[in-house]
């Protein structure tokens, strides 16, 4: 009789952005390819399931269910701003000395976190097979950069104050149009009433009723401009190009999309302490600006 094998179990859980759940992909990603089933718990990347073909994801657990879940894996990986982390905390007990949980306070932040989340694999988790790749696959039926000057801009942010002007956006728009590029904005229906001002001033605000219809249109893009949001991530590991506009210089290098070419842009450093950067970065950074950081990637690609 042949000797029974355990395969090991893992499940990850992220913090609550879409971006959160696309940059811990990559870490299930590399669990699965060194012999780990695993589950990656993100609600808001749920609906592209079925484009994850080697792991599973689920919607978060109950706040009662997740640490029974902790102790049912063999390794579990917790992301600092995981839905349940204050309310139910991780006991300090030996039952849970393999919950791994982290702060991006604890990372190399002159990195994107998919590179930290990589080096993770080798220090922390002794990995040999290790890619960088989150283990997206878009269907078919959305050909790849089939619309190579269409320039999506992403207006939107998790908060009005990490966005950048509406007016600065429909000026960039026009600079892009000027140029021979096709800016499309794209909003989540939602988010639509908030942006009425871009469709009176001439553009046409794109919504989609599904995420994978999001990641379709994306995909089927040249570049993405925006905010500090989900949906450079997106762009991002899915092969398109993004800037991102940040209200601050901590953030730029760890949270900058971090798998295809990418821009950071930021306010100028005269503006100098952090509650008036808060509140006045979207006003320094300048149209000029951005679109430079634009024409500077793209003539880099080429």
């Amino acid at each position: 009789m042949n000797p029974i094998v355990k395969t090991s179990t893992a499940a990850v859980m992220p913090s609550t952005g879409i971006g959160d759940g696309l940059v811990m992909a990559t870490l299930c990603q590399n669990l699965a390819n060194n012999g780990y089933v695993t589950t990656l718990y993100s609600t808001p990347i749920y609906s592209l399931r079925e484009w994850f073909p080697s792991f599973i994801i689920e919607r978060y657990p109950d706040s009662n269910e997740w640490l029974d879940i902790c102790l049912k894996n063999d390794l579990v990986v917790v992301q600092n701003g995981f839905i349940h982390l204050k309310s139910n905390p991780i006991p300090k007990d030996a039952q849970f000395k393999h919950v791994k949980h982290f702060s991006l306070w604890q990372l190399d932040k002159s990195k994107p976190l998919v590179d930290n989340l990589i080096d993770m694999c080798h220090t922390d988790f002794h990995l040999k097979d290790v890619t960088k790749n989150n283990g997206i696959i878009v269907p078919n039926s959305y050909v790849h950069k089939k619309y190579p000057k269409r320039v999506i801009i992403h207006p939107a942010s998790a908060t009005l104050e990490r966005a950048w002007p509406q007016k600065k956006y429909v000026k960039l728009a026009n600079k892009l149009k000027k140029d021979g590029f096709d800016p499309a904005f794209i909003v989540s229906p939602e988010e639509k009433p908030l942006y009425h001002e871009i469709e009176k001033m001439g553009f046409k605000l794109n919504t989609f009723s599904s995420l994978k219809d999001v990641v379709g249109f994306i995909n089927e893009s040249g570049y993405l401009i925006g905010n500090d949001s989900g949906l450079g991530h997106m762009a991002s590991c899915v092969g398109i190009p993004t800037v991102t506009l940040f209200a601050y210089s901590n953030r730029v290098n760890i949270w900058r999309p971090g798998w295809s070419p990418s821009i950071g842009v930021i306010a100028p450093p005269y503006v100098i302490t952090k509650k008036l950067r808060f509140l006045l970065w979207k006003y320094c950074i300048t149209v000029n600006q951005v679109y430079k950081a634009f024409k500077k990637l793209y003539n880099e690609l080429n």
